[in-house]
Order: C-alpha cells, then sequence, then structure tokens
C-alpha cells in the first residue's frame, strides 16, 4: 500500500474535522474510512489518543477496532503507528513539571489537566470539566503534586476569563515549554520545541514516506507547524485569524465537508 501512496494530509481534529459540536460532517464520515489509495491521513491533534478515538467512536468512525491511522497527538507530544502502536512520545523535565505545579497553584479557581500517554489527570474545580463537551477525559480525578506522575507530555489551561488566562500565559512566559491556544479558553503547553510539525517526521521515516508531500488541515494556533511544514495548507472558514491567514485554501465546511474539496486539490496536484 505504502507504494501507492502519492500525499500525506495531516488533519486536525477539534474544529477542522469536527465542528463545534463534535460532530463530522455526514460526507467526510465515509471519506474518513475510507481514503483513497493514494492519500495517507495522519491525526494530527492536541487529544490524547483515548480521547481522540473517543470523539471518533461517537461519529461512528473506527468503532470496535484499534485506530488503523497514524497519529500526532498532544501536539507532538507521542506520535502513534496504526494500530496504535506508540512511536515515540516526549515528556517534561522533572524541573519543568515542578514549574507547572506551581503554576496550578498560584491560579487555585483556574482548570488545569495534565496529559500522559495512557491517562489525564485535572486538578482544580474538578466537577466543571464534566459540563464542558469540547473536553474528553480518561481519568478525572484530582490530584496532588505528590501523585502527579512524572511522565507528563502535555498540559492545558482551561479558563473562560480572558484576563485571567492573559495572566496565566504571562505568567509562563518564562517557562521552558511551548505554549498555544487551541481555543480562545485553552492554553496548551508542550516540552520546549515540541508541536505537531515534530511529531510528523518519525512517523514519514516510519513508513518510508520522507519524500511524499505533506498536505495539512487546521484551524488552530497549535496547528502552525504543520501549516509551515506542508506543501499546501488548508483551514475551515471559521477558523483562527492567523491560520486564515496562513492558509493556502479556506473552506466552507459546512457545504460538504473538509475532505472532499481537499482531496479534489491533492489529486489536481499529484495526478
Amino acid at each position: 500500500m505504502v507504494s501507492k501512496i502519492k500525499a500525506v494530509l495531516c488533519l486536525d481534529i477539534d474544529g477542522t474535522l469536527t465542528d463545534h459540536d463534535m460532530k463530522i460532517h455526514p460526507n467526510d464520515i465515509g471519506i474518513i474510512q475510507n481514503f483513497p489509495e493514494s492519500v495517507l491521513p495522519i491525526l494530527a491533534t492536541g487529544r490524547d489518543l483515548v480521547s481522540a478515538k473517543k470523539i471518533l467512536v461517537e461519529n461512528q468512525v473506527f468503532e470496535n477496532t484499534s485506530l488503523p491511522l497514524p497519529g500526532i497527538f498532544m501536539n507532538g507530544g507521542a506520535s502513534y503507528l496504526p494500530g496504535e502502536k506508540l512511536l515515540l512520545s516526549h515528556n517534561f523535565s522533572p524541573e519543568t513539571l515542578k514549574t507547572l505545579i506551581n503554576l496550578v497553584k498560584a491560579y487555585p479557581d483556574s482548570i488545569f489537566g495534565f496529559f500522559g500517554t495512557s491517562s489525564v489527570y485535572f486538578l482544580n474545580r474538578l466537577p466543571e470539566i464534566h459540563r464542558n463537551p469540547r473536553i474528553q477525559i480518561l481519568s478525572p480525578q484530582e490530584l496532588d503534586d505528590k501523585a502527579l506522575p512524572e511522565t507528563i507530555v502535555k498540559m492545558i489551561v482551561v479558563e473562560k476569563d480572558k484576563s485571567k488566562i492573559k495572566a496565566i500565559e504571562k505568567s509562563a512566559v518564562e517557562l521552558k515549554a511551548e505554549i498555544v491556544y487551541s481555543l480562545p479558553y485553552i492554553l496548551e503547553f508542550t516540552p520546549p520545541g515540541i508541536n505537531k510539525a515534530v511529531g510528523l517526521p518519525p512517523i514519514l521515516q516510519a513508513l518510508h514516506l520522507e519524500h511524499v508531500p505533506v498536505y495539512t488541515a487546521g484551524d488552530g494556533q497549535n496547528d502552525l507547524g504543520l501549516f509551515n511544514y506542508a506543501v499546501k495548507s488548508f483551514a475551515p472558514s471559521y477558523a483562527h485569524p492567523t491560520i486564515l491567514e496562513k492558509a493556502d485554501h479556506i473552506i466552507d465546511r459546512e457545504k460538504e465537508g473538509m475532505l472532499t474539496p481537499i482531496l479534489n486539490i491533492i489529486a489536481q496536484q499529484t495526478s
């Protein structure tokens, strides 16, 4: 199958493959499960593997099976091969993790989530997590810094008070971490230099696709790394202004979904 692949499409989930209600367009549901043999889709998301699968299954995609696609999860914090085989992960250093814990203590009224490769741990205001449909969690439990595992790949801050989340961002400026917004009220942290684009080359190398052109589709600031990496980029019309400015093609997702127009352009360029 690899020899038939002429292009790779890195595909964000939240706000790109799904709408703001976490629904996949009916046209895209069929396509994502039966992609043209010439294009390999790679999921590229800020989510962990488990919550990404949950979103897909809720849309009747890849039910009762392990994920058959490669994926870049937690903004490049972990890369997986088809069949949910962990290829590599990038963890915060113990020193940075301690600093992140201190940030949690400094803002006790904001929600902080710590992501490992198999579990998610939330600190502060835990009950509010259950009322937010955009946050899918695996292990909803409050922890203190002594119980938190040392192997943490990503941290998020969930705070709808704009002034407060900006204050948290400002407080973290000197922190050794990559900091981006995936939504206006979700601030995401990964280890230094780690983003979605960093998670891609190991997958391409493992699948012997290093010389295949890469396309990408996304809607948030955490997609910018892949936008700079790809030969062509796509964004839904409601994407973050920074993404709309960078995108080569802007798509009205409501008309026919994201994938049909993207695949048409890829076919034109790779035929």
